[in-house]
Order: C-alpha cells, then sequence, then structure tokens
C-alpha cells in the first residue's frame, strides 16, 4: 500500500482527497506539516540501473536520516526510483543540508551497487500538491546530472537560478517542466509550465512572427512528447490549436490538447503500473501446484530480490505470499475432495505439498477437519 500511495502524491492523484487522506493514514505515511522535498535517483547505465533497481530501492528504504522520514518507490517506465522527503522541523531545511542528504544516499546505494547514480532534488513544498511539483522538478534536475559527471546530486533551483542567453527564447528550465509534467499525466503542472512560457514570448517577442515560430516550438515539443509515450494527438484539436490568431487563443487551444493527452498518459501507466501486479499473479496462479515454487524462484522469475517481492506482494494484494499460495492449494484440494475419487495423498501431492503430514496438520487447523473428514461431510 505505501509504494501505491507514494505514487499517488508523485503523480498527483489527489481526487477524491478523503480517500488520499485514508490511504495515507493506513500506510503509515506522514508528510511534513511544512517542507515535502522529493529526491530522484537514476544512472546513465540505465540497463544496469533496472536490472539493479530492487536492490536499489532496498537499499533507499534502509536509509535513514537523524532529521528526516523517506518514503520510496520505484517508477519502472521512467528508470527512476522516487523518494519523498518529509521534513517537520523546517529550520533543519536548507539547500546545503539537502545536497548533504543527496551525498548520503547516493554513497549508501553505491554500497550496495556498483553503477553512477545521480540525484535531482527538487523544491520543497508544503502540502500534497507540493509532492508532485517537488517530484517534476527532480526529474528535470537528474535528467541534467547526465550531463553533469562531476556532480553526483543536482538541485533544482540551481537550474532555475541559470540565466538565459537569448532573452527571446523560452527558457529551458519551463521547456523541461512542460516534458515531464506531461510524462506525469499532470495536467496541472504542464499547464503552468505553458502558462509560463506562453507569459515569456509576451513579454520578449515582439514580432508577430517570432511568437508564431515560438509558439509551433511549444507545440512541435508536445506532439514529440506524446508520441514518444505512444499517444495518439487528435489531429481536430491540433488543427484548431495551429489556427490560434493570439497569444491567449493558443494558449486556450492547449489548454483543451494537454488535458486530453494527460488523460491518455494518466491511463496507460495505471494499467503499465497494474501490469507487474497481473504478471505475478499469473505466474502464481499457474504454478502454485509446483512444488518448487518459493518465493525465491519467482523473484528470479522477474529479475526481482526476495524481499523487494516479499513487501511488493503484501502491499498490492494484501496477503503475505505464503498466505496467498497456502490460500490457493487448500481451495484446489478442497474442490478435488469433494469432486474427485482421487486418493487423499494423490490430491495432496498435486497441489504442490510434498510434507503430507505436515499438510494434514495445517488442513485440520485451518478447516476444523481432516481431509477425509471434509470428503465426507462435503461430498454430494
Amino acid at each position: 500500500m505505501e509504494a501505491n500511495c507514494v505514487r499517488k502524491l508523485l503523480y498527483g492523484r489527489f481526487q477524491p482527497l478523503e480517500a488520499l487522506e485514508f490511504d495515507l493514514k493506513c500506510a503509515n505515511i506522514h508528510l511534513g506539516l511544512q517542507s515535502n522535498t522529493v529526491f530522484v535517483l537514476a544512472s546513465s547505465k540505465r540497463d544496469v540501473f533496472d536490472e539493479q533497481s530492487s536492490h536499489i530501492l532496498e537499499a533507499c528504504m534502509e536509509f535513514r536520516s537523524e532529521h528526516a522520514r523517506f518514503y520510496a518507490t520505484n517508477l519502472i517506465k521512467q528508470s527512476y526510483i522516487a523518494l519523498i522527503f518529509a521534513e517537520s522541523d523546517a529550520s533543519q531545511e536548507s539547500r546545503t543540508s539537502l545536497i548533504e542528504l543527496g551525498n548520503q544516499v547516493v554513497d549508501h546505494v553505491k554500497s550496495v551497487i556498483d553503477c553512477p547514480i545521480h540525484i535531482g532534488i527538487g523544491s520543497s513544498y508544503p502540502g500534497y500538491e507540493g509532492v508532485a511539483a517537488s517530484f517534476a522538478e527532480a526529474c528535470v534536475a537528474v535528467e541534467q546530472g547526465f550531463f553533469t559527471v562531476e556532480r553526483k546530486v543536482i538541485m533544482f533551483e540551481d537550474l532555475r537560478q541559470q540565466k538565459q542567453n537569448n532573452d527571446q527564447e523560452i527558457p529551458t528550465i519551463d521547456h523541461a517542466l512542460f516534458i515531464q509534467g506531461l510524462k506525469q499525466a499532470n495536467s496541472k503542472l504542464t499547464l503552468q509550465a505553458l502558462h509560463n512560457m506562453t507569459q515569456q514570448i509576451q513579454e520578449s517577442a515582439e514580432a508577430y512572427h517570432i511568437v508564431q515560430y515560438l509558439c509551433f516550438d511549444i507545440l512541435n515539443l508536445l506532439v514529440r512528447t506524446a508520441k514518444n509515450a505512444n499517444v495518439d494527438v487528435s489531429q481536430e484539436l491540433l488543427k484548431q490549436v495551429c489556427e490560434f490568431t493570439s497569444l491567449p487563443s493558443f494558449e486556450d487551444a492547449m489548454v483543451i490538447v494537454v488535458t486530453n493527452i494527460c488523460d491518455q498518459m494518466d491511463d496507460a501507466r495505471q494499467k503499465e503500473e497494474s501490469q507487474m501486479r497481473t504478471n505475478i499473479l499469473d505466474y502464481i496462479n499457474n504454478n502454485f501446484t509446483n512444488s518448487q515454487l518459493s518465493l525465491v524462484s519467482i523473484a528470479d522469475e522477474f529479475s526481482l530480490t526476495p524481499n523487494f517481492l516479499s513487501r511488493y506482494f503484501k502491499q498490492e494484494t494484501g496477503y503475505a505470499y505464503q498466505q496467498y499460495l497456502t490460500m490457493l492449494r487448500m481451495d484446489r484440494i478442497k474442490e478435488m475432495l469433494v469432486t474427485t475419487k482421487m486418493p487423499i495423498k494423490e490430491i495432496i501431492l498435486s497441489t504442490g505439498y510434498a510434507d503430507i503430514a505436515n499438510f494434514m496438520r495445517k488442513f485440520k487447523s485451518l478447516e476444523g477437519l481432516t481431509p477425509g473428514q471434509y470428503r465426507e461431510q462435503y461430498s454430494s
């Protein structure tokens, strides 16, 4: 449950708010009253990072800080691991302390895996919505880190303060936030970045042909980002944008397109996030009669660590792995006891149990009957 709650916060899924607050309480997640900051871990060696992501996530979840609470999750599609740094005492927070904390996280992770790690740190915000904004900024910062070899921790605030060389160009920081907002299917963040860009155009571009050029540059950015995410953009909506006659009409038309794309991306991401859960459950459901099935063998099948899989399975299903496996096997055995004439020992062995005596005791403790008594009582 914790991982799902963290992802909801990162992607700005706050509706209904009461449901989110209930989930946070159940997951024992306590955000800072005054300040929450998102750290995003990534690596230029994406293949290695993806392969070792469960180990890296475990290391992040084990990390401890005297003045902070960390809540972590992996973001499979983006090959990132995100940490929400919840700080209740804002006096402890400063640019220097956040960088030091980022360096500590990097050092801790690198003690587990030999892979170049960069951390992007977003701005600090209060409240739920601030987490999503900080996440987008942290993603922008960590991607900048791929091109900054000498720095392993990059603050978004440092990027924001960099001066633009050309007054008639849209600041690259707003470009980057626009892209991140789309990738995260967060229409509010995307539209804020869009508004910032149109304001910059209004303030700096006097000639209409320059305004057109910069607006079409934004539109092209949107189309490329959507295409990279395999999202179809309505040609009718694009046509309406292209017919703009002023900056306000351009922004109004873009609002409709952005909202449409973000809705599609959010649907696609939620389906993808549920796919691993579905694949793992399908694998267990199809193989639970195999006596060699174990948490270790399943983890190997999906390139995960057993510890990560154990936590993930409990978070996603509400059952411990062994509890779920026992439930499947018991249901199959009870069905076969009632519907077949197979000898009881053969039924037990056919469902994956190798220790018959141990199973007999377990069955009696769960059902209050021996398998023979159960068959006699419930057979038609």
